[in-house]
C-alpha cells in the first residue's frame, strides 16, 4: 500500500486495503480496519464485477458490525445491491456469513440463520469445509440458541468442535479453543484436550520426535534445529511420556501409526 499510494495504483491500493482490513479486524483495530475496507469498497463498487467486489464488502461489513454501526453496514449492503450473492463465487458465502453477523447484531436471529444455511450450501458447492473460513456453524449455533433451539445449537457447536479438533491435530489451536468456547456457551460439555498419544504432542515435541523416528541422533537433531542437546532430550522425554513408550524403536512405531 505504501508503494501503491504515491504511484496512483488504485487497484493495488484497494487490494491491499481489503486484506489489511481483514487483519486489523482480527487484531481488534476496528477503526483502522473500517477505513481500509471503506477505501477498497468505494473503489471497487463502481468499477469491478460483483465477484471481485464481494471481498471488499465482506471485510467492510465485518468491521462495521464490530464497530456497532449496523445502520452503516445496512447502507453498504444496499449500495452493493447484490440481493442474493451470485452462485459459484468464492466471496458469496463470505458475504452471507458477514450479513448473518449483522442480522445477529440487529436481533434478527431467524434472518441470520437463513443466511448461514445458505452460506453452508455455497461452501459445500465449492468443496470448502475449513472451520475458520467456512465458519457458519459458529453464528448458526448462536442464532439457534436465540431462537430457543438448544438441541440444534449444541449439534452445530459439536460439529464445529469436531472440525476444530482436526485443526488442533494440525496445530491450529486457536480455532480449537474458540470452538470449545462456543460449545460451552451452548451448554454442552466438550471433551478435554488429549493428554496422551500423538495428538498430545506439542509442535516442538512432534518435530523432534519425527526426526528421531526417522533415525536421527539427538546431536543431529540439535544441530539441524539449532537448539541445545539438552532441549532435544527434554522434548523427547515428554514425547515418550505422552506416547507411553520407553524405547526409540517404539517411538518410530508410534509416529508411523499416527500417520506422520
Amino acid at each position: 500500500m505504501d508503494a501503491a499510494r504515491p504511484r496512483g495504483w488504485l487497484i493495488a491500493l484497494a487490494h491491499g486495503g481489503q486484506l489489511r482490513a481483514m487483519a486489523l479486524t482480527r487484531a481488534g483495530q476496528i477503526r483502522d480496519a473500517e477505513a481500509d475496507a471503506r477505501l477498497a469498497f468505494d473503489y471497487k463498487l463502481p468499477v469491478t464485477p460483483a465477484p471481485a467486489m464481494l471481498y471488499a464488502l465482506n471485510f467492510l461489513l465485518d468491521a462495521l458490525v464490530e464497530l456497532d454501526e449496523p445502520e452503516a453496514a445496512e447502507a453498504a449492503l444496499a449500495s452493493a445491491g447484490i440481493g442474493d450473492p451470485p452462485a459459484g463465487v468464492f466471496g458469496a458465502p463470505m458475504v452471507l456469513q458477514s450479513r448473518a453477523r449483522l442480522r445477529l447484531a440487529q436481533h434478527r436471529p431467524a434472518d441470520a440463520h437463513a443466511d448461514l444455511i445458505e452460506a453452508a450450501a455455497r461452501w459445500d458447492e465449492l468443496g470448502c469445509c475449513h472451520p475458520v473460513l467456512a465458519s457458519w456453524r459458529v453464528e448458526a449455533a448462536e442464532a439457534l440458541a436465540l431462537l430457543g433451539d438448544g438441541h440444534g445449537a449444541r449439534k452445530l457447536a459439536s460439529e464445529q468442535l469436531d472440525l476444530a479438533n482436526l485443526a488442533q491435530r494440525g496445530g491450529l489451536r486457536l480455532i480449537a479453543r474458540r470452538a470449545r468456547d462456543e460449545l460451552l456457551a451452548a451448554g454442552a460439555r466438550p471433551r478435554r484436550d488429549m493428554l496422551t498419544g500423538p495428538e498430545a504432542l506439542t509442535p516442538a515435541e512432534h518435530r523432534i520426535a519425527a526426526l528421531a523416528a526417522a533415525g536421527h541422533t539427538n546431536r543431529e537433531i540439535a544441530e539441524q534445529l539449532y537448539i541445545t542437546l539438552r532441549t532435544v532430550e527434554t522434548h523427547l522425554t515428554h514425547a515418550f511420556q505422552k506416547l507411553q513408550i520407553t524405547t526409540r524403536a517404539q517411538l518410530a512405531d508410534s509416529m508411523t501409526t499416527a500417520g506422520t
